[in-house]
């Protein structure tokens, strides 16, 4: 499969596409374990969930999901909880007052929009209606109900922000820095479907923790071999 125009990029070719994906899968398998069936979570946790991947990385937003499970009752004492009350439950790093911020808009608008805190519902739909009423939603992106739909209702699309696609494009599986449809289609098509929630995840934290927009460590990063670092200056 040829998944790039010819002469766009290195990994445009078979023997570096057989390279990415061995190396994505051992990457996977060191950092998250063997992939395996996960145990489904409601979808509003879910939803909360990779809320929280969005401001940390995946361990540390597992963390903060847990502690706020502990914390309150149900989501919508969340929702009737302050910025401050839920920031403290979450974590005590600067990054949880705006997630804080964002997870209160988001409940506050199911609130509004159904006059309860759940989103159950979602399994009688099908996934366009379900990706149209979580798109619906003030605060839900596209990638964030992508992501809710690959993890409770097995979407065959991989959810892509601005940083996962800046960090595909540098290595060479894009032919422009954008999260598109487009682009999408390319990440689902190259990855059996068994790597999708995994390479979600490596997302997130590669693209934050190694994969820098500005400093990217490139002595760190397990993709060195074939990466042509597109779009960035030695």
């Amino acid at each position: 499969m040829t998944f790039l125009q010819p002469g766009v990029s290195e990994l445009a070719s078979k023997d570096n596409q057989k390279k990415f994906i061995k190396t994505v899968r051992k990457v996977l398998s060191d950092k998250y374990g063997e992939p395996k069936r996960r145990k489904e979570r409601p979808p509003l946790d879910q939803l909360v969930q990779s809320l929280l991947w969005r401001y940390t990385l995946v361990k540390s937003g597992v963390r903060s999901f847990r502690s706020l499970k502990r914390h309150f009752v149900d989501w919508n004492e969340v929702r009737i909880s302050t910025v401050a009350e839920i920031s403290s439950a979450m974590s005590s790093a600067a990054w949880s007052r705006d997630c804080s911020v964002h997870l209160k808009e988001i409940l506050q608008n199911l609130y509004h929009l159904r006059n309860v805190v759940k989103l159950d519902f979602l399994d009688d739909l099908t996934q366009p209606e379900a990706t149209t009423f979580l798109r619906s939603l003030k605060g839900v992106s596209r990638d964030l109900a992508d992501e809710v739909l690959l993890f409770n209702y097995g979407a065959k699309k991989i959810p892509l922000n601005a940083d996962g696609a800046r960090m595909c494009f540098r290595m060479g599986l894009f032919e422009r820095d954008s999260a598109s449809l487009k682009n999408q289609r390319v990440l689902a098509d190259l990855l059996d479907e068994e790597l999708h929630v995994g390479f979600t995840l490596f997302l997130h934290d590669h693209s934050r923790n190694i994969c820098d927009s500005r400093r990217p460590k490139h002595k760190k990063c397990p993709m060195n071999d074939f990466c042509p670092r597109e779009g960035l200056e030695e």
